[in-house]
Formats: C-alpha cells, structure tokens, sequence
C-alpha cells in the first residue's frame, strides 16, 4: 500500500520538470523573438519624438481702415474660399466711388469740349488755306498786271499812272498773300495746343478712372473673404472695432493640407530618402496611428535659421548635434484627416531599408505596416496559449 501511495506523487514530479523546462524554453524563444525584432527595428528605422504638425496658417487682415459693421464667422469655424469673414463700415467708401465718378464725367466733359474745339480749328486751318490759295490767285494776276503794265509803259502804250496803280495793287496782293500764310501758321500753332490740351484733357480722365477703379476697389474691400479654405482661429475682429489696413483680424489654418516636421539629428540624416514611408502617432490621438511620406530635407538645420545663429568661430567650442527639420506629409483620407491641427505633438518611424521609398504606394506602406505586425502577433499568441494551456493541464 505504502508502494502504490507513492507512485501517484513520483509520477507527477517528471512531468512539473517538463513544463519547467518547456515555460524556460518558451520564455527564452520569446525573449530571443522580442529582441531580434527589436534588433531588427532599429536597423531599419529612424524614430523620433522631437516632431510636430505644421500647416500653412493665413493670417488675414483688412485693406482698408474703417469700423467693422458685420462679422460673419465665429470661431473654430470652418470656411470656404471666397466666404465672407466680416464687413467694415463702407459708407466713406461709397461717398468716394461717387466722388470719384462725378470727377470722370467733369473730365470727360472737358475732353469732349476740347475735341470740339480741336475739330473746329481744323476747319479753321481748311478755311485758311483757302484763303491763302485765293491770296496767292491774287498775287499771280496783280503780278501779271504788273508786268503787263510795265511793259506797256516802255513803248508809251500806257500811262504812268496805270502803271502805279497794277504796281501797288500787285504789292497789296502780296502783303495779302502774306497775311494769309500768317494766319495759317497761327491756325495751325493754335491746333498744335490744343491737341496738347486734348492729350492732357484724356491723361486727366485716365487718372479719373484710375481712381474710380481705386475707388472702387477699396470699396470692394469692405468686405473681407477668405482667401482659402480652413479653420478659423485666433479671431480677433468683433463688431464695432475699428481696423487699420494690416492688422491681422483673424487667421485661417487649413487643416487638410497640413503635414509634420521631425527635427531629426543630423547623424541620422544619411540614411533618410524622399519617398520613405512614415508611421506618424500623435499624443493628441493615441493608439491611431497613420501613414506618411517623407517628401523633403531642409537645406540647413534649425540653429542655421535662427534669430542668432551660432557663431563657432569665437570663444570654446562645445560640440552639440544638430538637428534638421524633415517634412512629412500624411496620407490623405486617413482616420485622422482633418484633425491634424498644427502644434500637436507626434512620435514619426521613418522606414529607411533599401526599396521601401520606391515602392512607397498606399497599398505598400498598408502591406508594409500590417505584416512584420501579423508576424509578431501569430508567434506570441500561440506561445502565449500553449502556456496558459500547459498551466492548467499542471494544476
């Protein structure tokens, strides 16, 4: 009996030692599985905290001074191009168009004015040049007398008197002739001024409309309209504030274009490409992570555009690692798209292997995101069950 009562307990020591054995045995293929893909991850990636959503923020400001009359946003309110943001006061601004137009009809009446007057003188200039050829007939035939007369005198086929008189009456023909090319000259001087007047007259109507146009456009003004599409934010325009041309009123951030800038150090640098897939997760939306692509390097590093660069050249030298910004753009349409507002925080994984920047498709970076995922997933699981199995055949 003392025989049989042992045998149970002798029996259950060799199979505890198996499952000793097999749990070590696991838990050392899953520490050597964790650290090879661990080993493996970094090999391949380039993770960095020190990054951040940036957006092409517009800040808008008016053109014109005036009081604001209407604001037509509110904020955090989403807009279109072309939307009305708010209005200012446009009452001197009309005054001004009206001001303005009755300016061009005076102008343009001058104008008129002048041109009738330039056409009247080139009626005058016509009726002078008649004039002057009837002077010049004039001339010809006393001339002609004259000579005719003179030589009657000579053979004594006239008298001297007639011969004074075709004398005097050729000379008065050429004084007339004379007058008449004057008055022409005059005729003509007079329409050379006023075609300078009429040229000044339409230069003058020019500046007219080009102030109406002004004019108009500071009217136009008035009403303020969102240049692009985005999110409305730190507004500061209310109703009845008044406004000078510049002062940012309110700014617009498009939150569906915006992207985000890793600062990675510059030792890293060698192995980032365009076109590398990008895993982004950002504080604000944790266990959401999305797609990326890098899609430029900046020519110089942070400390290069700042306020004061560093100047090595002078005093000790301390060497520190430079980080330079790198541009990230997200996939579009993802669970995130349109929640990317600028100044979040973000944790980017940069896939640097050979071929992963060609082959950065949305259907390849999905493949590429899901099945290093499904290989650390399969083993774990079913070592995971296999000891929870082997725990409760021991117990």
């Amino acid at each position: 009996m003392a025989t049989q009562a042992r045998s149970p307990a002798s029996s259950r020591g060799p199979s505890r030692r198996a499952l000793l054995v097999s749990l070590t045995i696991a838990g050392a293929l899953l520490a050597g599985y964790g650290g090879y893909r661990w080993w493996q991850h970094r090999q391949h990636t380039v993770t960095s905290d020190n990054a951040y959503v940036r957006a092409d923020v517009t800040a808008v400001a008016p053109r014109v001074a005036g009081y604001v009359r209407a604001v037509a946003v509110d904020d955090n309110q989403r807009v279109r191009a072309g939307d009305v943001l708010f209005r200012i006061d446009d009452a001197d601004y009309q005054a001004r168009v009206g001001q303005a137009e009755a300016d061009v009809r005076a102008r343009r009446a001058a104008l008129a004015t002048l041109e009738r007057q330039h056409r009247l003188q080139q009626a005058q200039i016509r009726q002078a040049q008649a004039t002057l050829r009837i002077r010049q007939s004039a001339t010809h035939r006393a001339a002609l007398d004259h000579r005719r007369h003179a030589s009657l005198l000579e053979v004594h086929a006239s008298s001297r008197q007639t011969y004074e008189l075709a004398r005097a009456e050729a000379e008065q023909a050429a004084a007339a002739e004379q007058g008449a090319l004057a008055q022409l000259d005059a005729e003509r001087r007079r329409l050379d001024v006023i075609a300078a007047q009429v040229d000044e007259a339409r230069a003058a109507e020019a500046a007219a409309l080009a102030r109406l146009e002004l004019a108009r456009i500071d009217l136009g003004n008035t009403v303020v309209r969102a240049p692009v599409d985005g999110v409305v934010g730190n507004r500061q325009i209310r109703v009845g504030r008044y406004v000078q041309p510049g002062t940012q009123a309110l700014a617009l951030v498009p939150v569906e274009t915006s992207w985000v800038v890793a600062n990675l150090k510059e030792t890293e640098l060698h192995r980032i490409r365009v076109g590398s897939p990008v895993r982004i997760e950002l504080d604000g939306y944790p266990g959401v992570p999305i797609d990326g692509t890098v899609v430029s390097v900046s020519p110089g590093s942070g400390a290069q555009f700042a306020l004061l660069p560093p100047d090595n050249a002078t005093g000790n030298f301390t060497k520190i690692v430079q980080h330079v910004p790198v541009k990230i753009m997200p996939t579009r349409g993802g669970p995130l798209h349109g929640k990317l507002v600028p100044g979040l925080s973000a944790v980017v994984s940069i896939d640097t292997r050979p071929g992963a920047a060609a082959s950065a498709t949305p259907a390849a970076r999905q493949v590429a995101r899901q099945l290093p995922r499904g290989l650390a997933q399969g083993p774990t699981q079913r070592l995971t069950q296999g000891l929870t199995q082997g725990l409760t055949q021991a117990r």
